[in-house]
């Protein structure tokens, strides 16, 4: 137990911090159990806050989020980043290499 005036403080607040921090990430927890993708945003909304609370690191965040949507097998809205675009490049034409053509006017 402590002694000191402001170690006895910092207990309670410390005790009443892994409170809060208990209920939040049980509810993280439950809200990852009963993903789908009705309610991706909303999961995803509690993934973002329990990083921002420091409650889990935000590579584990994104980690969460990204195995979700692979999970649904949807990206989130407005998540257009990952898309695929190979079927839409032009092939590149071919120049020719500029000192060959001084070489040739010669």
């Amino acid at each position: 137990m402590p002694i000191l005036k402001s170690s006895k403080k910092a207990l309670r607040s410390a005790r009443r911090k892994a409170q809060y921090n208990a209920k939040r990430r049980s509810a993280l927890k439950k809200a990852l159990r009963g993903a789908n993708d009705t309610n991706i945003n909303e999961v995803n909304a509690q993934i973002d806050k329990a990083a921002k609370k420091n409650l889990i690191h935000a590579n584990k965040a994104a980690r969460l989020k990204s195995r979700l949507a692979r999970k649904i097998g949807s990206t989130p809205k407005g998540n257009t980043k990952h898309q695929d675009t190979r079927s839409k490049q032009t092939p590149k034409k071919e120049t020719p290499n500029t000192k060959n053509v001084r070489k040739a006017k010669r």
